[in-house]
């Protein structure tokens, strides 16, 4: 199982390596995999929208929010590897040796060159700006989680 992607994993597989000592999955690959969650509940309820009588006027604005949502959603679903390897590149760092002053140097040149691909890799993730525009979706996905919202 070890070998395995984290994205491939079963969602009892996925919970009980959360659960283990293991460093990963932590809490960039869980936020990745709870975005990917929300961008296919974003998704859902867009398609549930399609071809409803009375919403005819907003099925285009549905369509382009179903694609949006899809591609983030894929995207987010590589995040959750793509932010355990990073964090495992950063302890690979941390593992270098500190003997003398230049493997000193070494590591720590190592740990911040990690540490900046690691945050660059996260923080550099566009927000699909339809569904954030789309204050009638973000109302209703609200209303569908309890929460309400006025635009």
């Amino acid at each position: 199982m070890d070998n395995m992607k984290l994205e491939d994993l079963s969602i009892r597989e996925f919970l009980s390596k959360t659960a283990s000592g293991s460093p990963v999955p932590g809490g960039g690959s869980i936020a990745a995999l709870s975005a990917a969650i929300a961008a296919s509940l974003s998704e859902m309820v867009a398609h549930l929208t399609i071809g409803k009588k009375g919403f005819e006027a907003k099925e285009e604005q549905m369509n382009d929010i179903v694609e949006a949502a899809a591609e983030y959603r894929n995207k987010l679903i590589k995040d959750i590897d793509r932010d355990a390897d990073s964090y495992n590149d950063v302890l690979t760092a941390f593992r270098l040796p500190k003997g003398n002053k230049q493997e000193e140097n070494n590591r720590k040149q190592a740990i911040v060159a990690r540490i900046k691909c690691f945050f660059f890799s996260i923080f550099s993730r566009p927000t699909p700006s339809s569904i954030l525009k789309n204050t009638a979706f973000a109302s209703d996905s609200l209303k569908i989680s309890g929460y309400s919202f006025k635009a």
